[in-house]
């Protein structure tokens, strides 16, 4: 996500373009708008645009994403001396 940013942030037609959070592309990259549906009310209906990816391409990066881990804390299964 950081080099999508970095990539947004190059090709931006401001005057002094501002970085995207990641929070921001992964929500975009998160949404099945992008694949020909939309969501709502958690249900997923087609629209009337011409999707921008495949539904193949949309089910691979969330293989992608579902692989990564947010790395278990140092200290989260050792006992607190505060809790004794």
């Amino acid at each position: 996500t950081l080099l999508i940013c970095l990539e947004m942030h190059t090709k931006s037609n401001y005057k002094e373009p501002k970085h995207e959070p990641k929070s921001k592309i992964y929500s975009i990259l998160k949404d099945p708008f992008s694949y020909g549906e939309m969501r709502i009310k958690n249900e997923l209906y087609p629209h009337k645009y011409q999707p921008l990816i495949s539904k193949q391409l949309f089910n691979r990066v969330q293989e992608v994403f579902n692989g990564y881990y947010i790395k278990p804390s140092r200290y989260g299964g050792k006992p607190s001396l505060l809790l004794v």
